[in-house]
């Protein structure tokens, strides 16, 4: 990856069997070498717990196109997966 050209994706990990996930409003790259990136996780998300725990997450960035995604993953559905 050299850039970022979107910042609106969905931000997901898994500690034991348990899958966690929510959508992010913004992501951007602070490093090249090595690639780092930032993001902003609520302190009260239980997203931010399985983080922690598992000490890993993903990012998934999204086309336009892929609105629903998106919202399913910002919404306080339990099962978003």
């Amino acid at each position: 990856m050299e850039k970022i050209y979107t910042s609106v994706g969905v931000l997901t990990t898994k500690y034991e069997d348990i899958l966690y996930g929510m959508a992010i409003a913004w992501v951007f790259q602070v490093s090249f070498d090595p690639l780092l990136v930032a993001v902003g996780v609520g302190k009260t998300r239980k997203t931010l717990d399985g983080i922690k725990k598992a000490g890993r997450f993903a990012i998934s960035l999204m086309s336009e196109d892929k609105e629903d995604v998106v919202l399913r993953f910002g919404s306080k559905v339990v099962n978003k997966f």
